[in-house]
């Protein structure tokens, strides 16, 4: 399997250790490691490289914790229950507007335009919901979120 030749001759689990202080780098690398800490932390069965991949959530969690992204805090949550702060992420989540489209108004209504066009913004962006659905259902999914 090539998993295991990675981490038995390239030393995979070792290398997640490695990783750059994500302070330095763009955050979709942050992301990025988040996306694979979840997986090998779930079906890792072999405790030693299991070990290692707590160890680098650990260290990874210990520079972006003040961030309070739920995604993030709910991964932790999962693996590192000692450290989890669920309630701060439901926040976190309660704070994320529903509408993701950008219509930032000015909040008050001009007539000496069109009544029907945004003050500011053209409505013609619109966010994913990812920000949002990913921690959501994964904190239902482990029961932070009732």
């Amino acid at each position: 399997m090539k998993y295991l030749e990675l981490i038995d001759r390239h030393g995979y689990a070792q290398n997640t250790l490695k990783a750059l202080d994500p302070r330095d780098i763009n955050h979709s690398d942050v992301e990025l490691a988040f996306l694979a800490y979840y997986p090998l932390l779930k079906y890792e069965n072999d405790p030693a490289p299991a070990a290692v991949y707590k160890e680098s959530l650990r260290r990874t969690w210990s520079i972006v914790r003040p961030e309070k992204n739920p995604w993030w805090d709910f991964t932790v949550c999962a693996f590192i229950p000692e450290d989890c702060d669920a309630s701060g992420s439901i926040r976190a989540l309660s704070d994320i507007p529903a509408e993701q489209v950008n219509r930032k108004g000015t909040g008050l209504q001009r007539w000496n335009g069109d009544p029907y066009r945004p003050a500011e913004g053209n409505g013609e962006i619109e966010g994913d919901g990812v920000v949002f659905l990913l921690p959501y259902w994964m904190g239902r999914y482990h029961g932070f979120i009732h």
